[in-house]
């Protein structure tokens, strides 16, 4: 556990963007975990983006027994919300808080006293805990060992950047404004503040959050639509000397992706791509698309 240096710490406003859509059933135990830190200058602003359950109603009847500021928008997808709530951010520090995960106790603490040693970090990347749609916790996500410091390479090249479990330096977050035409902000967030400024924080030490996996089919669909994101976002930095190696690496991730679903779209992308052949891992990928699922399936688990 960190020893938290309350006497500089409590000074410091933490901004907290809960965005919310159709999640009326969990939101309550969102924003009582925040409400819930053993680091209590907090504000919390709740952005609605144009739910079609009862969320707001809820959220309007919820600020009768906690308080918290409401904004409700049309829908226009969870980086126009986070445009929106960085806007209405009054802090020293944001965070972006999906209305399902939850903050363990001493989030915001650990995560301030890391901003303390390193105050010119854009961003704290922190360690979470996995869990099923039950709430049981599954895993850490990232292994424990000291924190890094991580610039624009590392970024390009695909650093352990956790978005759920990251705090921001609003000075750095506001001086950036997020393109609404990608589905998520990661990491077009991580990639833009630290083209601009020196760099940031990966923790690795505490999980400082419960972060809730989604069902396998939903995460498939999600993952494939983040990694041809991510291929559009590392197209603004072709003049950096990792440019080709971590399209590369993204490619590959990709293929595999549609290796999971469809060997004919898979075969096909290869085909167009056939500079992967070369790439590390790629015998991994070729065995999920040559070879039958249930033989694929036996050789995975017993290859060790």
């Amino acid at each position: 556990m960190l020893k938290i240096n309350f006497g500089y710490s409590m000074s410091k406003l933490v901004s907290v963007i809960i965005l919310s859509y159709n999640h009326v059933g969990f939101i309550e135990n969102t924003i009582k975990s925040v409400l819930n830190q053993s680091y209590k200058n907090i504000e919390i602003i709740v952005i609605d983006d144009g739910s079609t359950d009862d969320s707001v109603v809820f959220l309007q009847k919820l600020r009768k027994e906690i308080e918290f500021k409401l904004v409700c928008k049309e829908n226009g997808g969870v980086v126009s919300a986070i445009n929106v709530g960085i806007q209405e951010a009054n802090g020293d520090y944001i965070v972006l808080h999906a209305c399902d995960d939850i903050s363990l106790p001493n989030r915001f603490a650990n995560q301030i006293e890391m901003f303390s040693r390193y105050p010119e970090a854009s961003f704290i990347s922190s360690n979470i805990n996995l869990v099923n749609k039950e709430g049981i916790y599954q895993k850490e996500l990232l292994k424990r060992k000291k924190e890094k410091v991580i610039n624009l390479d590392d970024a390009i090249l695909g650093a352990d950047i956790s978005s759920v479990g990251c705090i921001y330096n609003a000075k750095h977050l506001k001086y950036i404004v997020l393109d609404e035409a990608y589905i998520a902000e990661d990491p077009q967030i991580h990639l833009l503040l630290l083209a601009k400024f020196k760099y940031a924080i990966v923790d690795y030490d505490e999980p400082v959050l419960n972060y809730y996996l989604n069902p396998k089919g939903l995460m498939n669909t999600t993952f494939k639509q983040l990694t041809l994101q991510n291929l559009q976002l590392l197209k603004d930095y072709k003049d950096n000397k990792n440019f080709k190696k971590a399209y590369a690496r993204v490619q590959l991730t990709y293929l595999s992706l549609l290796s999971e679903t469809s060997n004919k779209q898979a075969f096909n992308y290869l085909y167009k791509n056939i500079n992967l052949i070369s790439e590390r891992g790629i015998h991994r990928v070729m065995i999920k698309i040559f070879l039958p699922k249930k033989t694929h399936f036996l050789f995975k688990n017993n290859r060790n």
